[in-house]
């Protein structure tokens, strides 16, 4: 099962004392580096608010600076798993614990070539199929007919845009999505989390449910259909816009079918702004 849908929340990165520290093969000195504290979102956003592309940028920029050869190349899988890899093997490389959370990392490595998430990426939501109509034009206003058939009318200047899509084939829990071999995320977390939703002192996969806690007043991006083409692509369009009120507050999870419990489905409302509803990678 691949995934075919994604959307990202806007979440906020602090920087630590260190975000990672390296020690390249070829000056065998600790570099230690931060990724700029700000605004983000996983994959799905321009090149300067894309938390792994930045992350990049920053440690090449620090490498260099240290008058170290190596580069390091960040990169996301189809199912959200984060790599980071080296053209040369570093000596170590230590990551700071919130960061090393948030893309399923280890803290600490010693000899890494390359480092890989041991789950997918935190703020993330993968889908499996979505179907529904277009985006839906709303304007707040009044229209009133009089008894001789004229139209009276006033209303907003702007548009804004709603959308619902009836998402199907999302793995019940990590555990089923394990067994299934899926690329998308899972509805629900362990059962261990289920009171501990949003959490980010853990060090565990995020379910659907995870990501929706953390687009509460939020701008996610929105890879409709795309996600394969979209991460990889800075000229396809990325919507951006925001969960709406049902899917935030009441979401409604019903298994595929009755008897066979891997699988469940449930709607994904999305409202999207009158401006800046769309844009690119660039």
């Amino acid at each position: 099962m691949k995934a075919s849908h994604a959307f990202a929340p806007t979440f906020t990165h602090t920087a630590a004392n260190y975000d990672l520290t390296i020690t390249p093969k070829d000056t065998h000195t600790p570099v230690a580096l931060n990724i700029p504290s700000g605004s983000y979102r996983m994959v799905l956003a321009p090149s300067a608010s894309d938390f792994l592309r930045v992350m990049q940028a920053s440690i090449n920029s620090a490498l260099s600076g240290a008058g170290s050869s190596t580069t390091a190349t960040v990169s996301i899988d189809d199912a959200g798993i984060v790599t980071v890899a080296f053209s040369a093997t570093p000596d170590a490389v230590a990551i700071n614990a919130v960061t090393a959370r948030r893309l399923g990392l280890s803290t600490s490595y010693s000899f890494a070539a390359p480092l890989v998430g041991a789950y997918p990426a935190w703020y993330l939501a993968l889908c499996t199929a979505g179907t529904g109509g277009w985006w839906q034009p709303v304007q707040s206003g009044g229209v009133e007919a009089t008894a001789g058939g004229t139209v009276y009318s006033f209303a907003a200047s702007f548009t804004s845009y709603m959308r619902t899509l009836d998402v199907q084939w999302q793995p019940t829990t990590p555990d089923y999505q394990a067994s299934t071999s899926a690329d998308a995320t899972p509805m629900y977390p362990l059962d261990a989390y289920l009171d501990s939703i949003g959490d980010t002192a853990t060090a565990r996969a995020w379910s659907v449910l995870d990501v929706l806690y953390a687009s509460r007043n939020a701008v996610c991006g929105l890879a409709i259909g795309t996600w394969r083409t979209l991460k990889a692509s800075t000229t396809d369009t990325l919507f951006q816009g925001y969960v709406g009120a049902q899917s935030l507050l009441g979401v409604k999870v019903e298994p595929f079918s009755q008897e066979w419990t891997p699988w469940q489905k449930w709607k994904l409302d999305l409202v999207a702004p009158s401006t800046g509803m769309r844009t690119t990678r660039a």
